[in-house]
This record gives structure tokens, C-alpha cells and sequence, in this order.
């Protein structure tokens, strides 16, 4: 004859409140806790004139600016970690800004690219100012 052996199932706890973070188990164990939500951070996007944000990835692959036009300057809550970002602008064809940034948990971190240097007095000549 063969004996079937049978397992026990974790204990469900339908408690709520403080006391239900830690459930326990048929075997008298602790279960571990869910981990806290993460704090997350600031991403500030910046490009000089102006860029459209195309992709700001994180290090697994997701694309945060992924479902809208995005342009700069702008800011996304993100979680901690490393970010890329890919910018463009029609007024500059072929040239792609490609930064980068790490956010740490309530943090801002700030990535500006410039499409071309800027010389000041050819700006404030174009502007109308006279040395």
C-alpha cells in the first residue's frame, strides 16, 4: 500500500491593521513581511533650447515617458536607480542628447543637455543688446 503525504498550507490571515503584516504559517513560522514602499525621487529633464524627451529608461528597460509627447524642461516621479535619457529637437536633425542620472529615494537628480553651445554675446546681440 502507498501512503500519500500531505502537506500543510500556509494559515490566510484576514485581519487587517497593524498586527496583520506578519502572518503565520501551518508549521508555526513567520512569514516574511512585504517590503515598504519605496520613496521614490525627482527626475528633472532639461535641453538647451528645448528637446522632446523620446525615452527615459530605467536600468531594467522601462520606458518612463513611454504614451505621451513629452518636451523639456519637465519632472518624473520615479524610484530610485539609474535612468538614460534620449532626447531630440527637429531644429538640430541627426544629433540625439543621450543622458544620464541616478535617482536616489527623495532626492532630485537633474540631467541638462545642450544641442549647442550657447555664446553669450551672440544671444544678447540677437536680443537687441549693444555693448
Amino acid at each position: 500500500a502507498t501512503q500519500a503525504r500531505i502537506e500543510p498550507t500556509p494559515a490566510v490571515s484576514t485581519e487587517t491593521g497593524p498586527s496583520s503584516a506578519t502572518s503565520v504559517t501551518a508549521e508555526g513560522n513567520a512569514a516574511p513581511t512585504p517590503a515598504p514602499p519605496v520613496e521614490m525621487g525627482l527626475l528633472v529633464i532639461d535641453a538647451v533650447p528645448w528637446g522632446r524627451v523620446d525615452r527615459t529608461e530605467d536600468s531594467s528597460g522601462k520606458n518612463w515617458s513611454a504614451g505621451s509627447e513629452a518636451y523639456t524642461p519637465m519632472a518624473v516621479s520615479v524610484p530610485p536607480g539609474k535612468y538614460s535619457v534620449s532626447i531630440s529637437n527637429p531644429a538640430f536633425p541627426g544629433k540625439r542628447l543621450s543622458l544620464s542620472a541616478e535617482v536616489r529615494p527623495g532626492e532630485r537628480a537633474i540631467c541638462v543637455g545642450r544641442f549647442e553651445p550657447i555664446d553669450p554675446k551672440a544671444y544678447f546681440q540677437a536680443q537687441g543688446w549693444k555693448p
